[in-house]
């Protein structure tokens, strides 16, 4: 009879973390990197990413003005005689207008009250960082 005898698995002890060391970082692709930040940088990062949105749904506001008004000038030169497809056309001009203004008083109103009230609304990590510091 022939006995099976396992060899011991040697391994190298984990030591003990102490408290508040970093056990490793994680790493990501992209523009966010390694994910080892502090308060400051992850502010920062909501900020541009805020900012970035904003700045996107501008954008898009700015071209949807002009391609309404682009769709209701040529409406207005294909109308013709008829006053139906005149008005509608001065309409869709007049309601790209309001839009465009809406959105740029929308802007300027949003960053006044927040400056009025102490606050930059456009940029809440200062807010952010203030309360987190306290």
């Amino acid at each position: 009879m022939k006995l099976i005898f396992i060899k011991p698995v040697l391994a190298a002890p984990v030591p003990p973390t102490p408290a508040g060391l970093q056990l490793g970082t994680l790493e990501g692709l992209g523009p966010l990197g390694t994910f080892v930040i502090g308060t400051a940088t992850a502010v920062n990062l909501f900020n541009k990413v805020l900012s970035t949105i904003v700045g996107i749904l501008t954008i898009s506001a700015g071209l949807w003005f002009i391609f309404q008004f682009l769709i209701g000038a040529f409406s207005w030169l294909t109308a013709g005689s008829d006053k139906v497809s005149l008005e509608n056309a001065q309409k869709r001009i007049m309601n790209s207008l309001i839009g465009l203004a809406l959105v740029v008083a929308t802007i300027f109103l949003v960053d006044l009250v927040g400056r009025i009230i102490g606050l930059e609304i456009l940029s809440p990590g200062k807010f952010i960082l203030s309360i987190w510091t306290i």
